[in-house]
């Protein structure tokens, strides 16, 4: 599976995410809502007592709170949604290492420079096919590489993760940003065309 494959896949995983999530984080402004009005309500009661001034503070107090809830609620969806397209990342990154099995591990050698490679470390699934590219190195394996391999030359000095869980650190942030920029704006479009059909 294909890199396009993989935005598609987190896209709509992302998109189911984000609408529950802005389902229930709305259920939730909507309650605080009423509740600033029966507040509002009952400062509006102190203010006709001669009591501005303290209103006033009740209302901004209120209103402060108010904000900092929507906004620690809108983290929390937030960080939430970011660690499940991070599952659902690793998964698909997984599938890919599988597919592509000994092509891909022989595709991730060329692309290493020319050295004497001593430490690869490798999937459990490559034990098959390292003694082939890597005759001469102390081999151990990690399970959380996903596909790949890391490989040590001159004593430890130079290191090279070509494993996709290295790969996928490293590009996580931006992928992560571009999935969320998309979804922000198909939300925009389901949103208006929500409002034009109503």
């Amino acid at each position: 599976m294909g890199e396009v494959e993989l935005k598609e896949a987190l896209q709509r995983e992302a998109e189911l995410q984000v609408r529950k999530a802005w389902h229930e984080a709305e259920g939730r402004v909507d309650q605080r809502r009423l509740e600033l009005t029966e507040e509002r309500e009952r400062l509006g009661e102190l203010a006709h007592g001669h009591r501005t001034k303290e209103v006033e503070a009740l209302r901004r107090a209120a209103l402060f709170e108010a904000r900092n809830r929507i906004r620690i609620e809108g983290l929390r969806v937030s960080q939430s949604l970011a660690e499940r397209l991070r599952r659902l990342a690793e998964e698909e990154v997984k599938s890919m290492a599988v597919a592509g099995g000994e092509a891909l591990f022989r595709r991730l050698v060329r692309e290493l420079p020319d050295l004497e490679w001593s430490v690869v470390v490798i999937t459990p699934e490559a034990r098959g096919w390292v003694d082939t590219y890597f005759p001469a190195a102390v081999v151990r394996e990690d399970p959380v590489l996903l596909g790949g391999f890391v490989a040590e030359a001159g004593d430890g000095r130079i290191k090279i993760d070509n494993s996709l869980a290295g790969r996928l650190d490293r590009f996580w942030p931006q992928l992560l940003a571009n999935v969320l920029a998309e979804l922000e704006t198909e939300e925009k479009h389901a949103a208006a065309r929500a409002d034009t059909e109503s």
